[in-house]
């Protein structure tokens, strides 16, 4: 029995150590985690701010063209008339 102490002290004594060790890994894989996170959300912003900006550019060149589509009856008709 007396050869059990220190057998379980050793024991006891290691184990802290290998859960600090645990515990640390732990907090920087959801440490990275969160920064990961970050990252992704900051690229989906960017992404969604890009889909804007290319909708407005749509748009803008379908009214351009419109207008121009508009303006070339008259342009032909102005034609035929002189």
């Amino acid at each position: 029995m007396w050869v059990l102490i220190p057998i379980l002290a050793i024991l006891i004594g290691g184990a802290i150590p290998i859960t600090a060790i645990v515990t640390i890994h732990k907090r920087a894989q959801t440490k990275l985690q969160i920064e990961l996170a970050d990252r992704e959300l900051q690229l989906e912003q960017l992404k969604l701010q890009n889909f804007d900006k290319e909708t407005e550019k749509m748009r803008i060149e379908l009214e351009y063209m419109k207008q121009q589509r508009l303006e070339l009856p008259n342009t032909l008709t102005n034609q035929l008339d002189s």
